[in-house]
């Protein structure tokens, strides 16, 4: 995980595009990778068990959604058609409104 990145994101530097993407990348790759990692390095010494290859990438994610993560994008149906920009409002007062 890009630590830069993440404190752009925490900050909501990013663009929303770029802010989805990495979004995306830690819940698909991160997220399963992290607990990949915690289990292998942290959890199976510290209760001594000996795991030859560890835990695949998939049972990591089987695991996360048992707990309760999904998997789906939020999509919220927003537009945003800049209705309000200065320019337009000048131009629909002066010019297409009154040719109406």
């Amino acid at each position: 995980m890009d630590p830069k990145k993440l404190a752009d994101f925490s900050a909501n530097k990013l663009a929303p595009d770029v802010a989805a993407k990495y979004l995306r990348e830690i819940v698909h790759k991160e997220m399963p990778a992290g607990l990949k990692r915690y289990m292998e390095v942290e959890l199976f010494p510290h209760i001594h068990l000996k795991v030859a290859k560890g835990i695949s990438y998939s049972t990591a994610h089987r695991w996360l959604r048992k707990e309760g993560f999904d998997y789906i994008e939020h999509r919220k149906g927003l537009y945003y058609d800049g209705h309000k920009r200065p320019d337009i409002v000048d131009y629909r007062q002066n010019v297409f409104l009154p040719a109406v």
